[in-house]
C-alpha cells in the first residue's frame, strides 16, 4: 500500500503583508494622532496665555494700591463762605487724582480758607472746593461787622442769605450832625459768619454796593449796626 505524502501546512505568520509597491499596507485614514512634541506646544500656549493674564491682573491691583492715598475730607457740614477749621477736617485713604483731590498732607493750607459750597460730611476737598475769600464783583464791597447778642438774629445765618443793615444808636448819644447823614436801610448779602466764643461776638461778612460800605463800616465801628433778615416782598 502505497503512503500518500502530506504536504506541509502553511500557518500564517505576522509578517505584514507588502504591497505591490513594497510599502506596508496603509494606516486607516483619519486625523493624525499629535506627536508629543505638539502636546507640549500646547500646553506651553496655555500655560503662558494663564501666566500673562494673571500678570495683568496683579499690575492693576497693584496700581490701584499706589494709588490710594490720603485725602482730605470734611467730618461736619460746611455751608458755603463758612471759614474751614483744623477741627472739621479728616482724611481717607481712596484712589484719586491730587490734581483735582487735595492731600491729607495739605491740611494747614486748608485751615483758614472759606468753602465755596456746601459740604456736606464725608466729602472730599477738591482745589475748587475752598478759596481765601469768595471774590468781591465790580461795583460792590465787602465790610465785616462784629455784632453783639441782640444786633442779629439768634438763628444761624448762612453765606448767600439777604439781609438788611439797620442804623441802631441804643442808648448812645449821637453826634450833632448825625440827624442829617443818611440813615436808611442797607440791602446786603451775607458772605460768611462765625461766632466767637471768647468776645461772645458774630463777625459778619456783608456783601454790599460800594456807595454804602463807607456808612456800613462806620455804622460797625461805632456799635451801631444790626442785621436783621426779611420775607420776599409780596
Amino acid at each position: 500500500m502505497a503512503l500518500r505524502k502530506r504536504s506541509p501546512k502553511v500557518t500564517p505568520t505576522d509578517t505584514p503583508r507588502v504591497s505591490e509597491a513594497g510599502s506596508s499596507a496603509a494606516a486607516p485614514v483619519g486625523r493624525p494622532a499629535p506627536t508629543p512634541v505638539a502636546k507640549r506646544r500646547v500646553g506651553g500656549v496655555a500655560v503662558a496665555v494663564a501666566l500673562a493674564a494673571l500678570g495683568g491682573l496683579g499690575a492693576f491691583v497693584g496700581t490701584q494700591a499706589n494709588e490710594a492715598k490720603p485725602y482730605l475730607v470734611v467730618n461736619a457740614p460746611v455751608e458755603r463762605g463758612q471759614k474751614i477749621e483744623s477741627s472739621m477736617l479728616s482724611s481717607v485713604r481712596v484712589a484719586g487724582d491730587p490734581s483735582v483731590l487735595v492731600p491729607a498732607t495739605e491740611a494747614q493750607q486748608i485751615q483758614g480758607q472759606v468753602a465755596t459750597t456746601d459740604l456736606q460730611p464725608g466729602s472730599t476737598i477738591t482745589r475748587t472746593s475752598t478759596a481765601t475769600s469768595l471774590g468781591v464783583e465790580d461795583g460792590e464791597s465787602l465790610v465785616g461787622l462784629a455784632l453783639e447778642v441782640g444786633r442779629l438774629p439768634a438763628r444761624e445765618m448762612a453765606a448767600g442769605d439777604h439781609v438788611q443793615v439797620l442804623f441802631t444808636p441804643g442808648n448812645q448819644n449821637t453826634k450833632a450832625g448825625d440827624e442829617s447823614q443818611n440813615h436808611d436801610p442797607v440791602a446786603a448779602v451775607i458772605e460768611a459768619s462765625h461766632h466767637d466764643q471768647n468776645s461772645g461776638k458774630t463777625t459778619v461778612d456783608l456783601r454790599v454796593k460800594q456807595a454804602d460800605a463807607q456808612k456800613v463800616a462806620t455804622w460797625g465801628a461805632a456799635g451801631t449796626a444790626s442785621v436783621i433778615m426779611q420775607g420776599a416782598q409780596k
